[in-house]
């Protein structure tokens, strides 16, 4: 991951509470593995991402790469945007809340992204490794 921390991987079938919008209460948040592979936040507001989707802000529709999930604490952190020329630019982005990361470690490489809330609207962050 961009930060010099380490976070701990939990199974996929391992749901996961924390307060992913930033509406002050935890969501449930579990992920769904298999041919059709989906996340569900429950919370005040339901979303469910993944399982050939593409609602969500540069959110990934499919999500069966996922080995491990994990709780990435809000923070200060780098996105791997490509631009217009296919160029992979990076930036700073502050973090609003929690995110859960989601990890495939394979072959020495690891593929990462973040899915978090920003301006209360479900966010992705590219990461690169």
């Amino acid at each position: 991951m961009a930060s010099s921390q380490t976070y701990e991987k939990i199974d996929l079938s391992t749901s996961i509470s924390i307060d992913v919008n930033g509406d002050g209460s935890d969501e449930n948040i579990s992920f769904t593995k298999g041919e059709c592979a989906q996340i569900m936040i429950q919370g005040d507001s339901e979303y469910l991402f993944g399982c050939g989707s593409k609602t969500y802000f540069e959110f990934p529709s499919q999500l069966e790469w996922v080995d491990y999930w994990g709780i990435f604490p809000k923070q200060k952190t780098e996105e791997g945007i490509l631009n217009s020329n296919g160029d992979l630019e990076v930036r700073s982005i502050v973090m609003q809340n929690d995110g859960i990361f989601l990890m495939k470690e394979e072959d020495g490489l690891i593929i990462i992204g973040v899915l978090t809330f920003m301006e209360g609207k479900p966010y992705w962050i590219h990461q690169y490794c």
